[in-house]
């Protein structure tokens, strides 16, 4: 039976491929509503995807936008990973992912893992629905609840044990280490550090680095003398452009000296001593910054400095190294004495490379603060 009908001038005619009257008129019916929908500009809904169909379409969406950060990449594949390994969430279309369902996820991997590791994992869900939201996939976003109880890390190497730990680092994790403590940098930013990025004369000595985990990570660090002649023992087995540079069994000999060395094989390092003395779990590499971040506050550096330094993004994640020590004022004057020369030579640079100001304001404050003379 054939349907034919007029729609604002425009004559279609189709087959319901049906014998029955009373069915070809149901089906005339639908497709009549369908074109009066397309009409007016209403659309028929997108077929909604389940998690594990939409994952690789938000996987290419943060590959593009953290092209110049792999690493964030690899963190959402992985907090992905995590959360499709619970069936019941993997299979469900996203636009009935509810609360519910969120806290089944939750409490099935406690079971296995961290709280810390399960937001991460639950942060990665969000953002995920919060991208099919704006491609218009789904109406809204369940609200989700993060986990409480997250280990915060807050090793320190500090007094005898600094130099007891890192003294006995194999190399290159020594030479690494020495200079993170020193330096306050990012072990990724360390590892990619190029000579082009490194200036040192008589009356300036800095590091240039031009990206990292934030916006805020482009900045300009002082060196002190220390980091300084760790840079010179560099330059003289350097035969590339990359300042730390990789040798030994486990590296072909046609990269000894030449390739970047890699921050996994630095961290084992660095943890395979942490078990030797038996420090607690959160002594990792991250803690040779934290170390230098702590010493700059507890010499007196404003939390504004810290950040200009450390390239925190947040003024609230240096607020955290702004010390007010506790104990006599010779403990203090002892602490300030060992970091002066360190914090002397924090400079706050601009974005033209020329020293904007000293850090003097910064040592007057600590010297009234912890009563030194």
């Amino acid at each position: 039976m054939q349907s034919a009908r007029l729609l604002k001038k425009q004559h279609i005619q189709e087959s319901t491929k049906q014998g029955n009257r009373t069915v070809a008129r149901q089906i005339e019916a639908a497709r009549r509503a369908a074109l009066a929908k397309g009409e007016v500009g209403i659309r028929e809904k997108k077929p909604v995807p389940t998690l594990e169909q939409f994952v690789p379409s938000v996987m290419t969406e943060i590959h593009k936008n953290c092209a110049d950060h792999p690493r964030t990449a690899e963190f959402y594949q992985d907090s992905f990973n995590r959360a499709l390994s619970f069936q019941p969430l993997a299979k469900a279309h996203i636009n009935v992912i509810n609360a519910e369902m969120l806290a089944r996820f939750t409490t099935h991997q406690l079971k296995k893992v961290a709280p810390a590791t399960v937001n991460r994992s639950l942060a990665a869900i969000r953002r995920a629905l919060y991208l099919a939201q704006d491609w218009e996939l789904i109406d809204r976003v369940p609200t989700f609840v993060m986990l409480k109880g997250e280990r915060r890390r807050e090793f320190v190497l500090s007094g005898a044990r600094r130099e007891e730990f890192i003294g006995g680092l194999p190399e290159p994790c020594q030479t690494i280490a020495r200079f993170l403590v020193d330096t306050g940098l990012r072990i990724g930013e360390c590892c990619g550090l190029t000579w082009d990025r490194v200036h040192i004369n008589e009356e300036e000595a800095y590091v240039y680095i031009d990206r990292g985990k934030t916006k805020r990570a482009t900045r300009y660090v002082p060196l002190t003398k220390d980091a300084q002649n760790i840079l010179k023992n560099q330059r003289a087995i350097s035969r590339s452009n990359f300042v730390f540079v990789t040798y030994g069994e486990r590296v072909k000999k046609e990269l000894w000296y030449k390739a970047p060395v890699s921050r996994h094989t630095v961290s084992e390092q660095f943890s395979n001593r942490r078990d030797q003395l038996g420090l607690p779990w959160d002594a990792v590499l991250h803690s040779t910054r934290h170390t230098a971040l702590t010493d700059l506050g507890a010499a007196g550096a404003d939390v504004f400095t810290i950040k200009q330094v450390a390239g925190h993004a947040s003024v609230t994640t240096s607020e955290r190294y702004d010390h007010e020590f506790q104990g006599s004022s010779r403990g203090r004057s002892k602490t300030w004495k060992n970091t002066e020369d360190k914090i002397r030579r924090k400079v706050e640079r601009s974005d033209s490379g020329k020293p904007s100001a000293t850090i003097s304001a910064t040592v007057d404050k600590a010297e009234s603060r912890y009563g030194v003379n």
